[in-house]
């Protein structure tokens, strides 16, 4: 059974190819003389249209999403950051010295784990982004 990630990225991409092969009609015929054509064309530019509206919906989103993961590294930055200045301070209490060290550990660990996340979520944006390039290069072919 597919996991629900991979069922959305599949449906994404069909819809992307969809619209590729939308476009690749809409591109036939856009220089046809017959009426039928021609109002076949207007059909195919409305939901290419609308097509990338859509597209430019997620793209702002995608911002959205890296701008949050962007300020979550910073707070925990800034909080790794105070924890290494208190180790740093209070090097003669082994007892806070160690309780600092397990929470420096698990500031750390929380960094890691946030990159690495950010770092997944960099690499569908940039798979995603250069889709959707290529698709608006194809649209703007199409559309010119």
């Amino acid at each position: 059974m597919l996991c629900p990630d991979k069922s959305r990225e599949q449906s994404k991409q069909l819809e992307l190819s969809k619209a590729i092969a939308l476009a690749s009609h809409y591109e036939k015929l856009i220089d046809s003389k017959r009426l039928r054509s021609i109002r076949q064309a207007v059909i195919y530019m409305r939901e290419l249209d609308t097509i990338e509206d859509r597209i430019d919906s997620i793209i702002e989103t995608l911002d959205q999403i890296t701008n949050e993961v962007d300020n979550k590294i910073d707070c925990c930055a800034v909080n790794f950051k105070k924890a290494f200045t208190l180790i740093a301070v209070s090097r003669n209490g082994l007892c806070q010295n160690q309780f600092l060290s397990v929470q420096l550990q698990k500031q750390q660990k929380t960094i890691n784990d946030i990159a690495h996340q950010f770092s997944n979520s960099m690499r569908l944006i940039n798979s995603m982004h250069d889709n959707f390039e290529e698709y608006k290069s194809l649209l703007k072919k199409v559309v010119i």
